[in-house]
């Protein structure tokens, strides 16, 4: 819903088939009659169709796992698990022209790097959006374990842990092909979904490298790496004022928070052996790690987005939480680059 007003359409009610995979040329022969294109090749139509396929299941993401309506853990897990299976059987779909390795083969002509991209991007965006709100259990866990297990959680840890491992593979490969487009020359300003997409998964990896910091290095080490390098390609291409610009001061927030709690751990840990520590010296070192979570990831709490297309920013009304364990939406970070 949009400013209180309901959309005029809903995918549910369209009966419109999508057009044929072809392109102009090739709808009509010398006698004016239909023709398939000829040599089986590519048709610049083919993303542009898939990409209308996506958005129909990014539709039913953002109507069930982003509901105003508050729901249950199961409810949760079996709308993830439902649109993961739709995403994971579009993708299959498509394995031969977004998996295509331009190592091993000629590499692409132009349009076609360009839709391999788009798709590839907006696919493990949608895996995000997907995933996402479940990796946010991890802030209820360290808040309050005791009422985690109330609920039955290591019942369902196997699929909350399998649907975060989904959520930071997907920034993983975003933040690959930001890479891929950075060394390419490839990124371009006038590309600004691209920069948002960025955005999204870097915020994923920064939290959780700030949920991690106390475990060893190599668990959230190359996320955080990821991340940092992420942030660092979109801001060389962010003029100054522009929304890019915003997402990284947003993002720059966050590294800098990834960073204290890292010292902080590292602090700890040194402590921890030294002759003289204690178990209350250790507990008030948790105690400033929980606080300083509370002030950088519970300072807003978000209503429903109203997202109607891949790549658009979140608007959203903000207020302040009393807690991480009610917070499970993720709209407060596109709202902190919204103009205020």
């Amino acid at each position: 819903m949009a400013l209180g007003r309901p959309r005029t359409f809903n995918d549910k009610d369209i009966d419109q088939e999508l057009p044929s995979g072809v392109d102009d040329r090739d709808i009509y022969d010398s006698t004016d009659r239909p023709c398939s294109p000829c040599g089986g090749g590519l048709s610049a139509m083919f993303a542009p169709i898939s990409y209308a396929r996506l958005c129909r299941i990014l539709s039913g993401v953002l109507s069930d796992i982003y509901s105003i309506q508050s729901m249950s853990m199961t409810e949760r897990l079996a709308h993830t698990t439902r649109y993961m299976k739709e995403l994971k059987a579009w993708r299959m779909e498509m394995s031969s022209f977004l998996d295509h390795n331009s190592l091993k083969a000629a590499p692409l002509i132009l349009i076609y790097q360009r839709q391999k991209n788009v798709l590839n991007l907006a696919y493990w965006h949608t895996v995000i959006l997907t995933n996402r709100p479940l990796l946010l259990t991890n802030f209820a866990r360290l808040t309050n374990s005791t009422r985690s297990r109330q609920l039955g959680e290591s019942e369902r840890r196997a699929h909350i842990d399998e649907s975060i491992s989904d959520c930071l593979h997907a920034a993983m490969e975003i933040a690959g092909i930001v890479d891929m487009m950075t060394q390419a020359k490839q990124l371009l300003r006038a590309f600004w979904f691209t920069p948002y997409f960025a955005f999204s998964a870097s915020v994923i990896l920064y939290v959780y490298t700030i949920q991690h910091s106390k475990e060893p290095d190599d668990v959230y080490r190359p996320y955080y790496a990821a991340a940092e390098r992420c942030q660092r390609q979109i801001m060389a291409v962010a003029e100054e004022g522009s929304l890019t610009s915003r997402y990284c001061v947003v993002l720059e927030e966050l590294r800098a928070e990834a960073v204290r709690q890292i010292a902080l751990a590292e602090s700890a840990e040194n402590q921890s052996t030294q002759p003289y520590s204690t178990i209350d010296t250790r507990s008030r070192d948790v105690d400033a790690f929980t606080s300083n979570v509370d002030n950088v990831t519970a300072e807003f709490e978000f209503t429903s987005p109203d997202l109607v297309a891949i790549g658009q920013v979140d608007n959203l009304q903000v207020s302040p939480v009393n807690s991480l364990e009610d917070l499970t939406g993720w709209g407060q970070f596109d709202s902190m680059v919204s103009p205020r």
